[in-house]
Formats: structure tokens, sequence, C-alpha cells
């Protein structure tokens, strides 16, 4: 008993030195924990939480850039887990955590495009995106509904021919949405349409790179948002559903992000151009040669033969085109039933 009793307080012991120096190692990373909320909220969703805990914990071992690596050392570690234990509770503010149903993209490489897909998808190659705040879910018919309204020179038979298609909107009544669809994406909107919505918004289109960061969700050459399979658990695409769902019908991915694959295809900011990646800039790059406050600026003007990004596939597309690094593009006057979108904001105006 007396042998047991020893052993029992040398383990005691043992426990509370590794604790000591654990808390001594996370000390030498960080003065102070709250100041690094903004990476400990792996998960982007305004609080520190043992969701952000268990995500760590699930990644612990992995090299390279990765969301779980919370102190940017370039590997998971007992550091990174620490942090985020201290920081539990913590709830992010400023310029960082869940904003009007925005989910903060935290800065950072990641590795963009694909090898195994198509062409315009090579070479995968490491790419750099500011922190930005991305809309949880696509905008909606009710969301829309609201811009029209304030807007006349957006609705449905005011809008000027040169912004759409032809079929804008057409499956509304007048200024009305089809019933019951108030909580699905809207459709049949044109990219000047999403444009404009996202400037009265107070927000933008996020560019290409950026919502292919932001649907990887910090995971490393996946196929989709969450990993390498798919099932009709996990996204809208052909033959499930056979038409658009209520956003949020799926588990979001781990940046809390709903739908990036499939239910709509989503415009950005970019021109499409196929062989961007063989020569694209390594830090926030948008294809098209205009900086993006000019572009927003002057979207009005942006040629109807100028095609832009659209990313995520949609309920109408099979496996193939709801993969994360799927790229297609389209007339930006083209306001078709299988087009939708969502929001971006920089952190720093």
């Amino acid at each position: 008993m007396k042998r047991k009793r020893i052993q029992n307080v040398r383990s005691r012991v043992i426990q509370r030195t590794l604790s000591l120096l654990l808390i001594l190692a996370v000390a030498l990373f960080v003065s102070d924990p709250i100041s690094w909320a903004g990476n400990v909220d792996v998960n982007g969703d305004g609080v520190v939480n043992t969701a952000d805990l268990e995500f760590v914990d699930d990644h612990m071992g992995k090299i390279g850039a990765h969301a779980a690596d919370v102190n940017d050392d370039n590997v998971v570690n007992i550091v990174d887990l620490m942090l985020v234990k201290n920081a539990i509770g913590t709830r992010t503010t400023g310029p960082v955590g869940s904003v009007d149903g925005m989910v903060l993209i935290p800065a950072g490489d990641f590795q963009m495009g694909s090898n195994g897909g198509a062409v315009d998808e090579r070479p995968v190659h490491t790419v750099y995106v500011d922190a930005f705040y991305m809309d949880k879910y696509e905008v909606t018919n009710a969301e829309y509904k609201k811009f029209v309204d304030a807007n006349p020179q957006w609705q449905k038979g005011r809008i000027e021919r040169r912004f759409h298609s032809g079929y804008y909107l057409h499956s509304w009544n007048g200024n009305n949405y089809p019933a019951g669809k108030g909580d699905h994406p809207v459709v049949q909107v044109s990219w000047y349409g999403a444009m404009a919505y996202s400037k009265w918004a107070g927000k933008r289109l996020p560019t290409e790179a950026e919502w292919e960061k932001a649907a990887r969700g910090g995971l490393v050459g996946k196929v989709y948002p969450w990993g390498d399979t798919i099932d009709a658990t996990r996204a809208n695409y052909w033959p499930n559903v056979g038409s658009t769902a209520p956003v949020g019908s799926y588990p979001p991915n781990v940046y809390g992000l709903y739908d990036m694959a499939g239910n709509v295809w989503e415009w950005c900011l970019d021109e499409y151009q196929s062989g961007f990646y063989s020569n694209s800039p390594r830090q926030n790059p948008v294809a098209g040669g205009q900086p993006v406050n000019i572009l927003l600026d002057n979207y009005t003007g942006v040629n109807t033969s100028r095609v832009r990004v659209l990313r995520g596939g949609s309920w109408l597309n099979n496996t193939l085109f709801v993969r994360v690094a799927y790229r297609y593009g389209d007339i930006p006057s083209n306001s078709s039933l299988l087009n939708g979108f969502r929001c971006a904001r920089a952190v720093t105006p």
C-alpha cells in the first residue's frame, strides 16, 4: 500500500510538472492569449470552444500550413492544442470572428488547384490570401427581394438589358419570389446583379482564390470541402433533389460555411482565364488586370464578353462539377437558373 501511495504521488508530480512545462512553452509563443483569438478560433464562429479544440486534436502532427496550426510554425502540435485550451470561452472581437452572418477566413497560404482535374485547374500552386469574411450561406430569395425593393433599377422588368440575358429573376412574379422559397438561394441573377447586391450590402463578391480557400476549410488536397468522398447527405448535386434546397440544408465545412459544393453555382469577382494558374501572382491573385477597388467602382462598365468565374457546381451537376477545384466561366450577363452567389468582405477596408 505504501509503495502504491508513493507511485501515485510521483505520478501527480510528473503530471503537474508536464502541465507547467506546457504552460511555459505556450508562454514562449504568446504573452497575451486574447491577442491570439483570431487564430485559436479555428472555425471562425466568433468564440473559442470545444469544437476548436477537437479540430486541433484531430489534426495533431500535420506538417505545413494548416488551419489547426495556431502559432504558424508549420506543424500542428501540443502547443497549438494548449493555445486553444487556454482561450476557451474567449469571444473574438474587432476585426475577427463572426459578423453579420459572415465567418472569418484566416490569412495564410493554401494549395490552390488540382493536378488530377481539368487542364485549367493545373498546376497546384501556393497562394497567400489576406484574412477576409465570407457569408455562411448563399444569398437567399428573401434577402435579394430586400435589395430589389430598395433599388428599383434592379427589379425584374426595370433592369437594363445589357445587365442580363433575358431570364433575370424569370421565375419571380414581379418583385415576389416563388412561394415557399424565401430561404432558397436566389438564382437567375447575373454577375452584374450579384455585384450590385454585394455593393448595396456593404460587401463584395469573393475572388476566385478567396472562394477556393474558404471552400477547402483548411484541409489540404481534398476533392470536396469535407474530404475525398461524396454522397447525398453532404451536398445537393445531380440527381438527388432535382432543384435548389434551402440554404444550410447540409453540414458545413470546417470553417462553418454551408453549400460550398452544389446547390447553385456562385459568381466570383475574377475574369475567367483558363491559363491563369500558370502565371498567377502568389499573393491575393485576381484575374482580369484590374485592382479590386477599381473593379468594384466600375463593375457596370465591364464588357459583357469578358467571362467571369463561377464556382461550386449546382443541383443539376454531377460529382465532377462540385469538386472544390473545379473552375467554370460564363458571360457576366447570364442569368441562369443555376447561378447564384454569396458575398465576401475585407477585414480591413
